[in-house]
């Protein structure tokens, strides 16, 4: 089953908001009428099911859905119910409909399945003028109301939804029973949110609809500037705070500049991590991606602009050059006081392929999430493969470039200590790796998955023997207790988790990004 488009889908729920508006209609005329009207009281108690045992007469309805897209495209559907007339011209309809919206329709595919005149679908361009980021139009409501009440339609309704954006505004300004407001507390925000799009006029013979609707929607001047503003701020904030940590680091007068360095580099992952999560949360309240959206629409760009892949990388881009830019600074500080040998190149190289080998692989796959509802599971696939391969490829790469690449030790001492003690501790040691240190001149050992242990050669060269066998014993401790599989269980569950979490509490922090991505830290 191919999964709807975008449009088709905005289309669809828009349909089923008037469908539900016209049934609201149909079943309680009276009630409805009453609301706005002290004179239809005494109506309303004579026609009261609850009073007499006759059924409320169905009132014909004439309702009209306007979608429009950003770029001023508009789905138009129209549906009548319950009139005298089954056969109405579907010409006639539609020139009607033209007259009111200013443009010319083209038919929708879906009318060739459809008989008779009770339905029509279509689209057009409505006329729009902007100023800046903001655009207006209007609907013509008098052939709707002349061609109503031509065929003994006493009800007219038009809904208009207009695109995800911060200006939203009819004039005459409608108190639509869709707002945020109104929804609240019963409505989750998210449905809130996108339901204050929705403006719902509706006409009676005692209530006409105006004779134009005047509808705004964009962005206003301000709010661009201050998403900027914000943008510029997160991205920036971090280089300045490592400018100051790095001169911090060099001034300072210590014995051990080692400690100097552990401190730095915390501070440097912390930070990092930290600003991943600043961005998303300032995408988040900037609304960056229906901003995206809208500033794409109409034009060459509007394809690329809607696709998820498209906003995962905003997501993650501009972060990830973020790090090789605060790499790239931390080059002093790694040649004083570490005593490393690498060059600016080297380090913003290093960087890459560690943003390559972690970050992208996770927008991959968060990317194959997104395009399950849009372009099905097998595009899924493809995502999720292209986030395998380039952790992968990077990983390789990242060895390649540090000079790490770990090699199987055949023979030796190393290895037959290894293994003699891998017997007393009945652990089922499969291999035991040497790393060269290369120019990081990294002295560690590592205990990983499959039962393998790995020393670099530098800690070998600067350890006696008795020292050695206690690191061996340490790591081959590791696998006894299966520390590397446990963590890589941990590490699986946590993103279950918080995938699990997000999904279930997310609809409570839709206003509060800052309060969801916190969540996810603490996950």
């Amino acid at each position: 089953m191919h999964a709807l488009s975008t449009n088709s889908w905005r289309s669809l729920l828009a349909c089923v908001a008037l469908l539900l508006f016209c049934v609201w209609q149909v079943l309680f005329p009276v009630r409805v009428e009453a609301q706005s009207s002290p004179a239809t009281s005494a109506q309303a108690a004579a026609n009261d099911p609850d009073d007499d045992d006759e059924a409320t007469p169905a009132v014909p309805l004439f309702g009209v859905s306007v979608t429009l897209e950003a770029s001023g495209k508009a789905e138009v559907d129209t549906s009548f119910y319950l009139t005298d007339d089954p056969n109405l011209p579907s010409n006639q309809v539609k020139e009607v409909l033209q007259s009111a919206l200013s443009c010319k329709l083209q038919d929708s595919p879906l009318m060739r399945s459809m008989h008779g005149g009770q339905f029509y679908a279509g689209s057009c361009m409505i006329p729009t003028s902007s100023t800046g980021l903001l655009r207006q139009g209007q609907i013509s409501t008098v052939p709707l109301q002349t061609f109503a009440t031509l065929h003994g339609v006493d009800r007219l309704s038009v809904t208009l939804h207009l695109p995800d954006s911060e200006v939203l505004e009819t004039i005459p300004a409608v108190a639509s029973q869709n707002s945020s407001a109104s929804l609240q507390p019963e409505a989750a925000p998210s449905i809130a949110h996108f339901m204050r799009s929705f403006f719902v006029f509706a006409a009676s013979p005692q209530h006409p609809l105006p004779p134009q609707i005047v509808f705004r929607y964009g962005y206003a001047p301000s709010t661009i500037r201050r998403t900027a503003a914000i943008f510029v701020t997160v991205l920036l904030a971090p280089l300045a705070l490592f400018f100051w940590l790095g001169r911090k680091a060099l001034s300072a007068d210590v014995t051990d500049k080692a400690v100097v360095w552990f401190s730095y580099m915390r501070s440097l992952a912390w930070v990092l991590n930290g600003s991943l999560l600043g961005w998303w949360v300032a995408l988040e309240y900037c609304h960056a991606e229906s901003l995206l959206r809208f500033l794409s629409a109409g034009t060459r760009f509007s394809v690329l602009g809607s696709h998820p892949a498209t906003f995962e990388a905003l997501g993650w881009v501009p972060p990830a050059i973020l790090w090789l830019l605060c790499y790239r600074i931390s080059h002093p500080i790694q040649q004083k006081l570490r005593g490393l040998i690498w060059t600016k190149r080297d380090l913003t190289l290093q960087a890459l392929y560690s943003v390559l080998a972690g970050l992208f692989p996770l927008a991959l796959f968060l990317t194959g999430l997104r395009v399950i509802t849009s372009g099905g599971f097998l595009s899924a696939m493809y995502w999720w493969l292209a986030a395998f391969l380039l952790r992968v490829v990077a990983a390789q790469g990242l060895l390649k470039i540090t000079g790490m690449q770990p090699q199987a030790l055949s023979s030796g001492d190393l290895r037959d200590r290894a293994f003699a003690l891998a017997e007393r501790l009945r652990v089922n040691l499969q291999q035991v790796y040497l790393i060269p240190s290369g120019k990081g001149q990294v002295a560690n050992a590592f205990a990983r998955t499959g039962n393998t242990i790995a020393f670099t050669d530098l800690l070998l060269q600067r350890m006696s023997q008795r020292e050695v066998d206690f690191v061996l014993a340490h790591e081959l401790t590791h696998l006894k207790l299966k520390h590397p599989a446990k963590l890589g269980y941990a590490h699986l569950a946590a993103w279950f988790v918080g995938f699990f979490a997000l999904s279930m509490l997310a609809p409570f922090f839709h206003a509060d990004p800052a309060a969801r991505y916190a969540l996810i830290f603490v996950i």
